[in-house]
C-alpha cells in the first residue's frame, strides 16, 4: 500500500521533512525496484572481482530505505 502508516516514528535527531523525503513513494519505489538487481550485481562482483565496498555499499542503502519505507506503510509485520 502506499499510504503512510500512523505510527511512522522520526528519529529525534533527524529534520521531519528530511524523513518524509526518504520514506516519499519515489525514494520507496526505487528501492524496492532495484533491490533485487542491486542483490545480483553484488553477487556477480563478489564473484568476478571480488571485494567491491560501492556496490555493497549501494546494496544496503536499498535494502534499508526499502524497509523503512515498508515498514512506514505497513500495519502488520506479521506476514
Amino acid at each position: 500500500s502506499e499510504k503512510l502508516s500512523n505510527t511512522a516514528l522520526v528519529p529525534s535527531w533527524m529534520p521531519r521533512q528530511s524523513f518524509l523525503l526518504l520514506i516519499s513513494k519515489a525514494v520507496y519505489r526505487v528501492a524496492a525496484y532495484s533491490t533485487i538487481p542491486w542483490f545480483f550485481l553484488a553477487a556477480w562482483v563478489e564473484a568476478n572481482s571480488g571485494y567491491n565496498l560501492w556496490v555493497r555499499g549501494g546494496c544496503s542503502i536499498a535494502v534499508t530505505l526499502f524497509q523503512l519505507g515498508d515498514s512506514c506503510r505497513t500495519t502488520s509485520h506479521r506476514d
